[in-house]
């Protein structure tokens, strides 16, 4: 299984990397409005990427359906492929180890496992699809005008929920 399921996941991953490296700014650029992604949100997910991209290059292949989205968005930011594959790479393989030990462990549950994994990727990017959605609609700024008992609350809110 590793010796198959490694080398084709990071291959496909270098291939939507590449396409997005290629003609993903042009697209967005074209029709970002489309995703609600204006220049203000480009440069906060380019920050973000330059702070936590490796952690978050590695981290997305524990989670269903996110690994290759998150690797989108590195090639349209310009992250060459220099700078993503070894973490794609240990990502992959980390991923791959801990799924097959999981299998085995589980085997005679395989089917309930695979549901349950799917529906906690689906849950956490429901999550954060939940999250942008109510950014959009400008909720937590509804939320933050509601004063708090606690005299600190406030602040912590303004740094906590603020995209």
């Amino acid at each position: 299984m590793i010796n198959i399921g490694w080398p084709a996941l990071v291959i496909g991953d270098l291939i939507f990397h590449q396409i997005a490296l290629r003609w993903g700014r042009k697209i967005l650029q074209q029709r970002g409005r489309f995703l609600f992604l204006t220049q203000a949100r480009i440069t906060k997910l380019e920050l973000f990427f330059t702070r936590h991209g490796s952690k978050v290059i590695y981290f997305s292949k524990f989670i269903y359906g996110l690994g290759r989205n998150v690797l989108i968005v590195a090639g349209f930011l310009g992250w060459p492929l220099k700078k993503i594959i070894k973490y794609d790479l240990i990502g992959c393989l980390a991923s791959i180890i801990f799924y097959a030990i999981l299998g085995y462990l589980l085997g005679h549950s395989y089917i309930f496992l695979n549901d349950l994994l799917k529906g906690i990727g689906f849950i956490l990017i429901a999550l954060i699809l939940l999250g942008i959605t109510l950014q959009r609609l400008k909720v937590w700024r509804f939320i933050q005008h509601f004063p708090s008992t606690n005299i600190g609350a406030g602040k912590m809110l303004d740094k906590a929920v603020c995209f």
